[in-house]
């Protein structure tokens, strides 16, 4: 499922699709893109085993938020899509703890 290659971690298209099948029918190119996109704005210093999902995740928030991921935007009041609020859920679970005293 993940492949790394000059310090990014990738994820490809199959194992996307296999997690979030309602983009499935979104172009393969523009589910690839998206996938590389996310996969420049995760460390994986930083997200360590959760590099992967943080990457489906955020990919999964840039196609929603695209023309072609309008049927599968579901969003509430606040205009974030499902997505986006599963990514910063995780982002927050993986943040750097700064201890105040």
């Amino acid at each position: 499922q993940r492949r790394q290659g000059q310090g990014q971690v990738s994820v490809s298209y199959e194992a996307f699709v296999a997690e979030f099948p309602e983009f499935s029918e979104a172009p393969r190119t523009l589910v690839e893109a998206k996938l590389r996109g996310a996969s420049l704005q995760i460390s994986p210093e930083v997200w360590g085993p959760n590099a992967d999902e943080g990457i489906k995740s955020l990919a999964a928030s840039l196609i929603a938020s695209s023309p072609h991921g309008m049927g599968s935007r579901l969003t509430k009041d606040d205009d974030k899509t499902v997505y986006e609020k599963n990514f910063l859920a995780l982002q927050l679970s993986v943040a750097p703890r700064v201890l105040v005293t």
